[in-house]
């Protein structure tokens, strides 16, 4: 009786646990939000770097993520562009194909400017700028860091119960880790190159059940031990957190792009602000710059567009600028896009050469 008792316990609180683990569905996601109004050409690959300081506790028992990867590419191009495109960060995403590996290290070396002295990196901007692109987001390198031993985590009823049950508790995630290495990259102007914001993916916290932390011998001890009471092997710990943070990483770096940091650093370093508000297939765009504009043009879906309508929008953006006290020079015209237009990107330059662009995503009905 007093076995039943404590069996019907464990299924209370492992439907409890269930309960408030379960991931929230609702407007919560990243993807749902607006991308930011901007064309991205990701470049380099995240090398793993381990810092100096990381030299003293690298011995110790989980000392290091990536610890046999010094100097390796762990992260590629093509999988954070992958991600932001799922997160929906930027309104377009697209991935440099030609870059190699001499340029990948130069570029993670790279501090506030692209040098324009570099013939690659000059080719580099060229395409990204006769890609369409508004920005280049170079990933840099992922910065080593520990493994931290959180322990049992709130899952242990539902591993202590299906561990009774039907003797599967090995497969329960009962058991948190997190990895302290980090995820680095930059985003300059394709222009002259300029560094406009700094991002940084970390906190890459991983659940682990006991198929992930112990080997075969682990899974025999758990016949007789509950799971999350069996010791955790460090080599198949530290195996299982590496293959589970670059995901996390990636995912992370993600959320800091499309958060309010990015997004006042390139409001901040904007040289001409430019907004455009749709109506059905009408697009209003409205500039606010410190000085006149001396041309518009305007790419959608990537081609350049020079027919009338394109022309007269242009002409009428021009003509309407006026000074504004407190908000410089501004202006604001109207085109109507063709119906399957998807991606409009806005470029104009000043009096003095000064460009600037924007890409926006056509909202669809």
């Amino acid at each position: 009786m007093r076995g039943r008792l404590l069996l019907h316990g464990l299924l209370v609180a492992a439907s409890c646990v269930a309960c408030a683990t379960a991931p929230e569905s609702g407007g919560g996601s990243l993807s749902e939000q607006a991308p930011l109004p901007y064309s991205v050409l990701v470049a380099g690959g995240g090398i793993v770097d381990a810092p100096p300081e990381l030299a003293a506790t690298a011995a110790r028992a989980y000392g290091r993520t990536f610890a046999a990867f010094d100097g390796t590419v762990v992260v590629a191009a093509h999988e954070v562009a992958s991600a932001l495109r799922t997160a929906r960060v930027f309104a377009r995403a697209l991935v440099d194909d030609r870059l190699d590996e001499g340029l990948g290290r130069r570029l993670r070396e790279i501090a506030d400017v692209l040098p324009p002295d570099d013939p690659q990196i000059r080719e580099l901007l060229e395409r990204a700028r006769a890609g369409g692109h508004d920005y280049v987001l170079v990933v840099q390198r992922v910065v080593d860091g520990g493994i931290e031993e959180w322990g049992v985590n709130e899952r242990w009823p539902l591993t202590a119960a299906t561990w009774l049950l039907v003797g599967l508790g090995a497969l329960v995630q009962d058991h948190t880790f997190e990895s302290r290495a980090s995820l680095e990259a930059a985003l300059f102007d394709v222009e002259e190159g300029r560094l406009v914001h700094r991002a940084v993916g970390a906190g890459a916290v991983v659940e682990l059940a006991l198929f992930g932390r112990g080997n075969l011998w682990s899974f025999v001890q758990s016949i007789v031990v509950p799971p999350f009471l069996v010791a955790s092997r460090q080599a198949d710990v530290v195996e299982s957190v590496r293959v589970a943070t670059v995901p996390r990483l990636v995912a992370a770096l993600a959320r800091e792009l499309k958060g309010v940091t990015c997004r006042r650093a390139i409001a901040e370093r904007a040289r001409v602000a430019i907004e455009v508000e749709f109506d059905g297939q009408r697009a209003v765009v409205r500039t606010r710059a410190f000085e006149g504009l001396g041309s518009v043009a305007l790419r959608v879906d990537g081609e350049v567009l020079t027919d009338a309508a394109a022309v007269g929008f242009a002409r009428s953006l021009l003509e309407a600028q006026r000074e504004v006290e407190g908000q410089g020079v501004v202006a604001d015209a109207a085109i109507v896009l063709r119906p399957d237009a998807a991606l409009v990107q806005v470029l104009v330059r000043t009096v003095t050469g000064v460009v600037a662009s924007t890409t926006w995503e056509v909202p669809r009905r």
